[in-house]
């Protein structure tokens, strides 16, 4: 073999060996994929991806109930399978090397929950660490919307970061600033509400400006693909701490539709973990 033949080959097995490590694309797996297969083995009680998938040393918890490392996830799995639960994917999308999953999970140990997984991988395609937030689910509000239902495609990934600005500046002036002169800048006249105390359009949500004004929002992580963007924050309501996963449907650049699952952050001493809600 001539010393052009060696190098063509030993560059073919160097960009090989590379690929096979990428992030977001282990043996053809994308980081997507793994997510979808950790939460669907909740149901099918199959722990060969949280085997797989999730990085046996490092993987830290933010659920407050749960514990580090892979067992903790391989345990849950089990016991949730085993309680007859079943688990309905409604949303997901990426945002670089974390996975945001939005889940029905009926019958998780007796009861219905809307869920906000969030999965971070590493540069090796493991996930890392894991942060979600829980509600019971309720009827459906005066509008006849779930915290579930409604548009579920990914669109307009061209204007990710156009729609991430737009929700952070919204946040910012709205949320945490308590100014609600400009919501018809921010919100769409049709606005689609999810939230089971609320009802759809702008004149709706003008018109709930003095419950606005007692939430005192802190964003952690605003995360974003395209026309979904999710906002993960701490907030103090009615002498309570909350996280608040708020996610926004973007269209024609103002706020669409929205969706928010809200969890009371329990006292530290009750916690399985320290690593915090964020």
């Amino acid at each position: 073999m001539n010393f052009k033949v060696k190098f063509l080959a030993l560059a073919l097995i160097t960009a090989t060996l590379f690929t096979s490590c990428e992030g977001d694309d282990v043996a053809g797996v994308s980081n997507t994929e793994k997510a979808k297969a950790i939460i669907n083995s909740i149901e099918n009680g199959n722990t060969q991806p949280a085997n797989d998938y999730i990085n046996s040393t490092t993987y830290k918890q933010h659920n407050l109930q749960g514990v580090d490392g892979k067992q903790g996830v391989i345990d849950f799995v089990k016991a949730a399978s085993a309680s007859g639960t079943k688990v309905s994917i409604k949303r997901v999308f990426t945002d670089n090397d974390l996975v945001v999953l939005h889940t029905e999970y009926t019958n998780l140990f007796g009861e219905n929950k809307a869920v906000f997984d969030v999965f971070k991988f590493d540069a090796n395609g493991q996930a890392v660490e894991h942060w979600d937030n829980i509600q019971t689910i309720a009827t459906a509000n005066a509008s006849g919307h779930t915290l579930l239902d409604g548009a579920t495609t990914v669109t307009d990934k061209t204007k990710t970061e156009a729609n991430r600005t737009l929700v952070a500046n919204f946040m910012n002036e709205v949320l945490v600033n308590h100014t609600f002169t400009n919501l018809a800048n921010y919100v769409a006249v049709d606005y689609i509400q999810h939230n089971p105390q609320g009802s759809d359009g702008l004149a709706s949500l003008q018109g709930s400006t003095s419950i606005l004004a007692q939430l005192n929002y802190a964003p952690k992580k605003i995360l974003a693909e395209g026309n979904f963007v999710l906002a993960m924050s701490q907030m103090e309501a009615f002498g309570s701490t909350m996280a608040v996963y708020d996610m926004w449907r973007i269209e024609n650049g103002k706020l669409a539709e929205h969706w928010d699952i809200i969890e009371t952050i329990p006292d530290a001493s009750t916690w399985a973990n320290t690593n915090g809600k964020w």
